[in-house]
């Protein structure tokens, strides 16, 4: 099953080329968008189910604001993982390249 029938996305009618594809609404799109960029966040399909409302309809309960608001500090969580991770290799680089730079830097008879 695809990711679009796991969450149900509704991104209304599309016009078809005489060749058969599809072109959909510019809001269609960015709704698209939008769900690829969760779950490349790592939210699971009901997680984006439960985001979907606020989006749909620019409202949200207490409830929706305050998923709204998790789901963002879960990302800046991820944000400053990945960032430690990338300054771990920045160490590691600048370590390797040390080393090797002394390592060529020799010269033999």
């Amino acid at each position: 099953m695809n990711w679009g029938k796991r969450v149900r996305v509704e991104v209304g009618s599309a016009r078809r080329t005489p060749g058969g594809q599809r072109i959909y609404e510019q809001d269609a799109v960015e709704r698209v968008k939008l769900i690829k960029e969760l779950f490349a966040a790592g939210r699971s399909s009901d997680g984006v189910v439960q985001l979907l409302p606020c989006v749909d309809s620019g409202t949200a309960t207490s409830a929706m604001v305050e998923r709204l608001i998790c789901e963002r500090a879960r990302i800046d969580a991820e944000v400053s993982r990945l960032a430690a991770t990338r300054d771990r290799l920045d160490q590691i680089i600048v370590e390797t390249r040390r080393h090797f730079l002394s390592d060529t830097a020799v010269v033999r008879p």
